[in-house]
């Protein structure tokens, strides 16, 4: 058994390999700039400024921690271990899938979870998102989320490798250096032993196409062909469907899933579990009904005849216009509170274009955005909430707006 802390254990995927080195007999402790209780297991929560401790074997940390700290554990002789590092080593003792890309991630690996679950197969689900589980080192299979935020510090070995898209809102981690952006996906690639792509995407397919690969999309040479797709209907709470063509064999899928590209994840899902289990897909396609959206991926969390509440982590503008396409005819005022202002500079046209294009987008920071409303103050933001028809959340800070509307709106 072995001693770790987590610096910075209150974040989802921190807190997820801390559980779960929990569960299988590790001694956890953990620190937070902003600690709070954690329901999942008996851990005590310390301030991340408070001195390290000297009996510990590990110190776990992601690409946000000070390096002021990693020294202070250095000096202590203190093996230091990054979160992807450690990911890696606790998920490659079993079958392991990855999903990588610019957007969808999150819900691709719900999606994965929750056919998994359907199918009854045992599995551990890592994931940028609060997700209920039980872990198990028994279970068979393992599903993880990749980070491009972490490509540095890891080889990421892999059996299957599912590639969504390629989105560079990470590239300011980069100095934005593409050659060096770009080296992560041909690593991850390279240590693939089965990938699984999106061919409507350029850089997707000029990554894969002189590789073995398995394809998806709308495009005509797709291994697996979306066809005859119809869009969702939220207000008649109808999702998407479509048909899947692979070589002879097409089958009718509805979902209970909203925006577009929800079609381009929950295939991605489909085709993995096939590949590793050899499940007919005809009884994985029985199963996806069941599949819904991921937490803070368009999360309706309050419907009737006059308000629609969604909680969406939309940050990067061809995000947000998913988001907002999905929604169509509906009158939604979208509340965007990026939670990093230079992630947001890096896509200052794009904003400037989305803001141009939808009326109806308020930010809720002060950024440098042409012809946009802002709301400044939280009573700004509480009188909104009370007085628009209906509120679309896009944000970091999801939890902080729910609380708002739960507790300003008779919900």
């Amino acid at each position: 058994m072995s001693k770790y802390h987590f610096l910075g254990v209150c974040g989802q995927s921190m807190r997820q390999i801390a559980y779960y080195l929990y569960l299988i007999g590790h001694e956890v402790t953990g620190s937070d700039v902003n600690p709070i209780s954690i329901s999942e297991f008996p851990i005590d929560v310390k301030h991340q400024d408070q001195k390290l401790s000297d009996y510990i074997d590990f110190i776990v940390y992601n690409t946000d921690i000070p390096s002021n700290k990693i020294e202070e554990a250095k000096q202590k002789n203190i093996k230091v271990i990054h979160r992807a590092e450690l990911l890696n080593q606790i998920t490659s003792n079993k079958f392991k899938i990855s999903i990588t890309g610019g957007s969808g991630k999150t819900s691709t690996t719900t999606y994965i979870k929750q056919l998994s679950d359907a199918l009854n197969i045992n599995s551990n689900c890592f994931i940028g998102t609060n997700y209920s589980q039980v872990y198990n080192k028994e279970n068979e299979l393992n599903i993880v989320e990749l980070n491009e935020a972490d490509m540095k510090f890891t080889q990421e070995d892999t059996d299957i490798l599912i590639f969504l898209n390629y989105g560079t809102d990470h590239i300011w981690l980069y100095d934005y250096n593409f050659d060096l952006f770009d080296q992560y996906f041909h690593q991850l690639l390279n240590h693939s032993k089965k990938i699984i792509y999106n061919k409507d995407d350029i850089k997707c397919e000029s990554f894969c196409n002189n590789r073995s690969a398995i394809s998806y999309g709308f495009h005509e040479d797709a291994h697996f062909r979306i066809i005859n797709f119809i869009s969702s209907d939220i207000i008649k709470n109808i999702g998407i469907s479509f048909i899947l063509k692979y070589k002879n064999s097409e089958w009718i899928i509805k979902t209970q899933l909203f925006t577009d590209a929800a079609a381009y994840h929950i295939i991605a899902a489909i085709i993995a579990i096939h590949v590793y289990k050899n499940i007919p897909i005809s009884e994985i396609i029985n199963q996806v009904f069941k599949c819904h959206h991921a937490s803070q991926r368009f999360d309706i969390f309050y419907r009737n005849d006059k308000c629609l509440y969604i909680d969406d982590q939309a940050l990067c503008p061809y995000e947000i216009e998913n988001t907002l396409s999905a929604i169509r005819d509906q009158k939604v005022y979208c509340i965007i509170d990026p939670y990093r202002a230079i992630r947001s500079d890096f896509f200052i046209n794009e904003f400037n274009n989305l803001i141009q294009k939808y009326s109806n987008i308020i930010f809720a920071s002060k950024y440098k955005y042409q012809n946009c409303i802002y709301l400044g103050t939280e009573e700004e933001i509480i009188d909104f909430i009370k007085n628009a028809t209906n509120i679309c959340i896009l944000c970091s800070k999801g939890k902080y707006y729910r609380n708002l509307v739960t507790r300003y709106i008779s919900i």
